[in-house]
């Protein structure tokens, strides 16, 4: 089970990011790459550039170094027909070919930079690990001394807040991953408070959790 949705997950993902590749449009892409890269500076500082750069690193070890990057776009190989020599247009097959290429090589590049926004976007959220841990300890904690106190009482566990809280901890997981692949400007002041929510959601789901099980 958890090998499947883990598996649906990248699943997801790499969808998301091949439909951006495919419909969204190249300046539009560079817009919003540009934009949320003055959101992270302004709100990050110099974290930002730390981030960034732990990003540029993976990118060429996992894209650049292994010659992913160059391999697809020499799929279509630009001057694989000859042009006219003579001023003249050249023939249909020529003119086809370069816009192909054109085309192809425009996807690419929307392609690559949606990776490494992404890339961008996974080392910033590890800037907020500790405070994940911090947050976390507590809440989960609480929950379970919550959990004990009910288990003395005659308190019972709600099923559905309990159903509740494990759901929203799940899809929590789900949406922030696949909109670490959106074509949308995503300001880094939502991963504390995409954390905050699932420490919330975790609160809930030991809390309320039935005292037997």
């Amino acid at each position: 089970m958890k090998e499947r949705f883990i598996l649906f997950i990248i699943s997801a993902i790499m969808i998301v990011g091949l439909l951006t590749a495919l419909l969204i449009d190249e300046k539009t892409v560079q817009a919003l790459v540009k934009q949320e890269r003055a959101d992270n500076y302004a709100f990050l500082g110099q974290s930002a550039q730390i981030a960034e750069d732990r990003a540029m690193q993976w990118y060429t070890a996992v894209f650049i170094k292994t010659g992913v990057t160059q391999f697809t776009f020499d799929v279509v190989e630009p001057g694989r027909h000859k042009p006219a020599t003579d001023g003249q247009p050249g023939s249909k097959a020529d003119q086809a070919s370069s816009r192909l290429t054109a085309w192809w090589q425009q996807r690419m590049r929307v392609l690559w930079s949606i990776a490494f926004q992404f890339l961008v976007r996974l080392s910033n959220l590890m800037i907020w690990i500790p405070l994940l841990m911090l947050i976390m300890l507590p809440s989960v904690v609480d929950a379970f001394v919550v959990r004990k106190i009910k288990g003395t009482n005659f308190s019972l566990a709600s099923p559905h807040m309990q159903l509740l809280g494990t759901k929203a901890m799940v899809a929590l997981v789900v949406v922030y991953l696949l909109l670490q692949m959106a074509p949308v400007v995503l300001h880094p002041a939502w991963a504390p408070i995409a954390m905050a929510l699932f420490a919330m959601a975790t609160w809930i789901g030991i809390t309320f959790f039935a005292k037997r099980a």
